[in-house]
């Protein structure tokens, strides 16, 4: 059950085990608990300076460089595990970020873009 849908909770008098040789810290930075949808990747992107002002309070990892472009927008440069939660990320800043590497999440982008524009077409009568 996820953490979200319980309504109670009861505690146990049962002591927990924890695995020998688990670390939690390790697991977590590990990346498994993010569904991982590849290996890592170096992630350019150019955005929005309001999204630069959001990674500068919480950045995507110690790896993160932020230059400017242009009055507008900037260059991210960041080495991250690239998972569906990245993504989902990325794509809830819509048309303030443009995925410039790795090539692959670039034409996954732009594919999800192409696939909306389509989707959004005015048509004669609506």
């Amino acid at each position: 059950m996820t953490l979200h849908r319980m309504s109670a909770a009861q505690r146990l008098d049962i002591p927990s085990k924890v695995p020998e040789g688990f670390n939690l810290d390790a697991y977590i930075a590990s990346g498994e608990m993010d569904f991982a949808v590849g290996d890592e990747i170096h992630l350019k992107a150019r955005i929005s300076e309001n999204m630069a002002v959001h990674l500068q309070e919480r950045p995507l990892h110690s790896t993160q460089i932020i230059s400017e472009v242009d009055d507008e927008q900037v260059l991210l440069e960041v080495t991250v595990q690239d998972t569906n939660e990245l993504r989902w990320w990325l794509l809830g800043f819509g048309d303030q970020v443009e995925i410039l590497a790795p090539k692959s999440l670039r034409k996954h982008f732009g594919d999800i873009a192409n696939n909306m524009a389509k989707s959004y077409q005015v048509s004669g009568s609506a």
